[in-house]
């Protein structure tokens, strides 16, 4: 075979795989690199992928536009990752204002918008927030890494805090409530505290489990509020019935083997009380655009639905089943037709925490 026959193959394969993953975008993918506030100025670094097509048009601060936005720039490490979106190296963004909205010191956050159309307003479900109340001390580098998969600061703020917001806003829209409408709260897997930190902000009555006992000692020892305990690998766990009408679980579901995957949703099914919301997160569509993977995606798409792609050494030398900690993949149409055995699935919000993992949200009848 020449070597022209060779390189047209080559390009039909790369082109056949670039689609494959493009068409699995569910929502934006987009990422705040850095923050620098000084006095009253701000400046704001980033990435933006294009969306099924388009290009940002413009990006907000607390619903305000920025003085100064240079969007697209190069950023080469963005091209490679995201190999297979069309003008992928250049989605970076460098934003700046002179003067901080007035309701940045009013309510004490941040929260940065993008539009596709200046006409539109910006959609809420993709935002990131960052919180300027952080009272709290970070936990070590390596506790960080363990959770968040990085030690990098910035991210495991915008991360911790945009989930913390964004579930709420998904109580909201779903059902109309917000935290403090619920009597017990629980963080299902809460590591080092990443969304937990937050929840010292409201008066709810707060409790945070994990299965790494270091975590769990850091967040008893420095969070200040909340009641926290480890739990075992394996169910049941000491939780009493029916005890938790709130329960959220970020990036749990995305690290289990299908039967233990079942044996949680038992054990979640017997301590939520009646009526209890569930939000729980999973690897789906927008997960394996992030990775960029194309034998990934093939595997997905010859499973039922669900992808187990092995244990992974986050959690080496924490746990003492090294393979227990894994990296999952869910479909939509596995989650309504398995996890309905034990809840009513009332919506899954894709690439919605990170602009990444989809959100699930159930409820107990």
């Amino acid at each position: 075979m020449s070597r022209t026959i060779k390189r047209i193959f080559r390009n039909i394969l790369y082109r056949k795989d670039a689609d494959a993953l493009l068409s699995r975008m569910d929502a934006p993918i987009w990422e705040i690199t850095n923050i620098v506030i000084r006095d009253d100025s701000i400046d704001v670094e980033g990435w933006a992928l294009p969306f099924r097509g388009s290009k940002f048009k413009s990006f907000t601060l607390n619903d305000e536009s920025f003085d100064v936005i240079i969007y697209p720039r190069e950023d080469k490490g963005i091209g490679r990752h995201f190999w297979y979106v069309p003008d992928g190296h250049m989605s970076g963004f460098y934003c700046h204002s002179e003067n901080l909205p007035k309701s940045f010191k009013e309510i004490g956050a941040m929260a940065f918008g993008c539009r596709h159309d200046e006409k539109l307003p910006s959609n809420q479900n993709y935002y990131a927030y960052y919180c300027l109340n952080e009272r709290i001390p970070l936990p070590p580098a390596a506790n960080r890494s363990r959770v968040h998969g990085s030690d990098n600061e910035l991210s495991y703020l915008v991360q911790g805090y945009s989930a913390f917001v964004k579930l709420e806003l998904a109580l909201q829209e779903q059902l109309g409530l917000q935290y403090k409408n619920f009597r017990r709260i629980l963080d299902w897997g809460c590591g080092s505290g990443r969304v937990a930190r937050y929840f010292g902000l409201e008066r709810v009555d707060f409790t945070g489990v994990d299965i790494d006992e270091d975590n769990i000692a850091w967040c008893s020892q420095r969070l200040g509020f909340g009641h926290f305990q480890k739990i075992p690998l394996h169910p049941p766990t000491q939780l009493p019935d029916s005890s938790f009408d709130l329960l959220i679980g970020v990036s749990i579901f995305t690290h289990l083997g299908e039967k233990v995957q079942f044996e949680w949703l038992g054990e979640l099914q017997r301590i939520s009380a009646k009526d209890a919301v569930l939000l729980m997160t999973i690897h789906g569509n927008n997960a394996l655009c992030h990775v960029g993977r194309a034998d990934t995606l093939a595997l997905f798409e010859r499973s039922d639905g669900f992808l187990d792609m092995g244990a992974t050494d986050h959690l080496k030398g924490f746990v003492k089943d090294e393979g227990y900690y894994r990296t999952a993949y869910h479909s939509t149409d596995y989650i309504m037709k398995h996890w309905s055995k034990f809840f009513e699935i009332l919506r899954i919000l894709p690439g919605y925490i990170g602009n990444n993992q989809d959100l699930v949200i159930m409820r107990k009848n």
